[in-house]
C-alpha cells in the first residue's frame, strides 16, 4: 500500500492522499477544481445550439452551477455568447473552403465562398435557429460586431493573400471589395428568410467574379 504523504480537506474532513495518485484522483479529491469555467459556458452554449435548443442564461447558470452574474460576467449578454457560438460555426467551415478551393486569383475567391456558403446552406443547426425566429438570428448573424469583424478580417486577409501572391489586381480598394463581399455574401445566403427569394450561390459567385477582375459586369438589354 503506498504511503501517506498529506493530509488535504474534503467537505471539511481530512483524507489521505497516497504518493500515488494520478492527476484524476487529485481533481477528484478537490471538487473545487471542477468548477465550472467560462470555455464549460461556451461547450454548454453550443451544445444547446447545435441540438436545436434556445439559449437561456438563467437555465444555463443552474446547469453550471454558477450564479447568473458570474455566468454574465463570464460570457457578456445573450447575444454575445451567441455570435462566439455562430464564428465558432463559421471559422472552420471558411477554413475548409479556403483548404478545399482550387485555382487563384479572382477565380480562388470565388471558389471560397462558392463552397463557404453552400456549407452554410447545408448546416441544419443554423437552419433550425433562422426558423424559430427568423428576425432575432438575422440580427445576431449579420449586426453583431464580434461575428462581423471577424468574417470581414477573414475575406481581407484572403484576398491579401492572392495579391501578394500576385494573383489578383483589385478594381477597387482592399477595404470596400472586402466589405462588399462580406455582406453580399450574408445577403445571397439568407436571402429566404430577408427578402423571401431563394439563395442563388451562382449569382453571387458570379457578383464576387465581378468584385475581384475575374470577370466583366453583363450590360442589361
Amino acid at each position: 500500500m503506498a504511503s501517506v504523504v498529506s493530509l488535504e480537506r474534503l467537505s471539511g474532513k481530512c483524507i489521505h492522499v497516497p504518493k500515488s495518485m494520478t492527476p484524476l484522483k487529485k481533481l477528484l479529491a478537490k471538487p473545487e477544481s471542477l468548477r465550472a469555467q467560462p470555455i464549460d459556458a461556451f461547450k454548454l452554449a453550443r451544445k444547446k445550439w447545435l441540438s436545436g435548443e434556445r439559449i437561456n442564461l438563467a437555465e444555463m447558470s443552474d446547469e453550471l452551477g454558477v450564479g447568473r452574474a458570474t455566468l454574465s460576467r463570464w460570457v457578456g449578454s445573450k447575444d454575445q455568447l451567441l455570435a462566439e457560438v455562430l464564428w465558432s460555426l463559421y471559422e472552420p467551415i471558411f477554413e475548409q473552403a479556403r483548404n478545399a478551393a482550387t485555382g487563384s486569383g479572382a477565380h480562388y475567391i470565388a471558389e471560397v465562398y462558392r463552397r463557404t456558403m453552400q456549407s452554410i446552406l447545408d448546416a441544419r443547426p443554423l437552419k433550425e435557429f433562422v426558423a424559430q425566429d427568423s428576425h432575432y438570428a438575422l440580427g445576431v448573424m449579420t449586426a453583431s460586431k464580434i461575428v462581423q469583424q471577424r468574417r470581414l478580417a477573414a475575406c481581407k486577409a484572403l484576398l491579401q493573400e492572392q495579391i501578394d501572391q500576385g494573383q489578383l489586381d483589385l478594381p477597387l480598394d482592399l477595404d470596400t471589395t472586402a466589405f462588399v463581399i462580406t455582406r453580399l455574401n450574408e445577403s445571397f445566403v439568407h436571402s429566404e428568410a430577408l427578402v423571401g427569394k431563394i439563395p442563388s450561390i451562382d449569382k453571387a459567385v458570379e457578383t464576387i467574379l465581378v468584385l475581384t477582375g475575374g470577370a466583366e459586369a453583363k450590360s442589361q438589354p
